[in-house]
């Protein structure tokens, strides 16, 4: 009995191996690609000069545009309707289904956009980076037709004054502490000083709290946890750059920030990172950041977005390579201009849409583009093997 019982316990440890590796992390199978190219041409009729955000709403993806040459000029956001029904390919304003919805003039000179999704509105801020007053710097509340929700902030639109900052950079859903629910997030970015995050009413756009000063010098983004903790990005002239996480203490508060990620990024606005909900589709995996790299100058090996544990541990990384589901290849990435939105299916999937965009100073062959992940274990049939031999043992042994 007792050699048996030993047996058992060697057996289990060796499925146990089998499986752990193949459940360490997702991998994320690519399902379509797009070159939206046509669509973000800096043209007046466009909606920028590249793209650098996206949401999905369950059926239609938003691509939204940022102004990276001087000046002020057009930005808006770009809808694609029943994406996961198109094939992939190349799109423009002619394929069906594919419209701007959102036209607006922004502050230009590499300044930046964010757009969130959340309950059937977008919230998209442009040019941001910009500090002066005007509605070339602002956040504005549509539907998802692209009208502006005018009731929102008194008109549909938050400038600077009224938020009472002297410039935004960032903005993001807040999922709240202690079951407050959620709101919209903004922070700015500060050369010399830390700053707070301000949350705003989803509903009315009233301003609801100011952290404590939390927020990093040159902060470039945010992403936060369901548990409320806050991740950041930040890019600066000098070298203590990457990944941070501020633990929530309350409502309006956090404790400082702490590195996770640490590399030597450069002075530039465009670098993201987003909150991936692994552990939601598989339980027994960790969460996921999903992150860009924009060094002081371009290599292939940033030309990705990686993938890292919530200790900050890489353990992936996407970089558009590879033939999609239905058989279209773009190649790999070749800028680092990539921005990524996750999104839970009601059916229990978890899909990873990601844009990388191209401006005038782009390396030669880049393009703006969408693509589409699905996040699925591997190896898949290693822990089906694994699982399948653990229950026949256990059948023949109570037999």
């Amino acid at each position: 009995m007792l050699g048996r019982r030993i047996g058992f316990a060697l057996f289990v440890l060796l499925v146990s191996l089998l499986v752990a590796p193949g459940q360490a992390q997702p991998v994320f199978q690519h399902l379509k690609a797009f070159n939206v190219s046509a669509l973000f041409d800096g043209s007046a009729s466009g909606a920028g000069d590249a793209v650098i955000d996206v949401a999905f709403d369950g059926s239609n993806v938003y691509l939204a545009g940022f102004r990276a040459a001087s000046g002020s000029g057009t930005v808006g956001v770009v809808r694609m309707d029943n994406v996961l029904s198109l094939p992939s390919g190349t799109v423009n304003a002619s394929t069906p289904g594919v419209s701007r919805i959102i036209a607006v003039t922004a502050a230009g000179t590499s300044r930046d956009t964010r757009l969130v999704y959340y309950n059937g509105y977008l919230y998209l801020g442009t040019g941001l980076g910009q500090s002066t007053a005007g509605l070339d710097s602002a956040i504005r509340k549509y539907d998802t037709s692209g009208t502006l929700v005018t009731s929102w902030a008194g008109d549909g639109i938050l400038t600077l004054s009224e938020a009472g900052l002297s410039r935004y950079d960032t903005l993001a859903i807040d999922p709240g502490y202690g079951g407050s629910g959620p709101s919209l997030a903004v922070a700015p970015l500060s050369g010399s000083t830390t700053q707070p995050i301000k949350r705003f009413a989803l509903d009315t756009g009233a301003l609801l709290g100011t952290s404590n000063a939390v927020m990093p010098t040159f902060l470039r983004d945010i992403a936060f946890a369901p548990n409320g903790n806050v991740y950041v990005h930040r890019a600066s002239p000098d070298a203590n750059d990457g990944i941070f996480v501020a633990q929530r203490t309350g409502l309006d508060s956090y404790n400082a920030p702490s590195v996770l990620v640490s590399v030597d990024e450069g002075n530039f606005q465009q670098a993201t990172v987003t909150y991936v909900p692994a552990s939601q589709i598989f339980p027994t995996l960790g969460d996921l950041l999903a992150y860009n790299r924009r060094p002081g100058s371009v290599i292939a090996e940033t030309n990705k977005l990686f993938l890292a544990t919530l200790s900050g541990t890489v353990v992936g990384e996407i970089d558009g390579s590879g033939a999609t589901v239905d058989g279209v290849d773009l190649g790999t990435y070749k800028y680092n201009l990539i921005n990524a939105f996750p999104y839970v299916t009601p059916g229990g999937k978890l899909l990873l849409f990601v844009v990388s965009g191209q401006t005038f100073g782009s390396p030669a062959g880049t393009i703006d583009r969408l693509d589409i992940y699905q996040a699925v274990p591997e190896p898949a049939s290693l822990v089906v093997l694994g699982a399948g031999v653990a229950a026949l043992f256990l059948r023949r042994r109570k037999a």
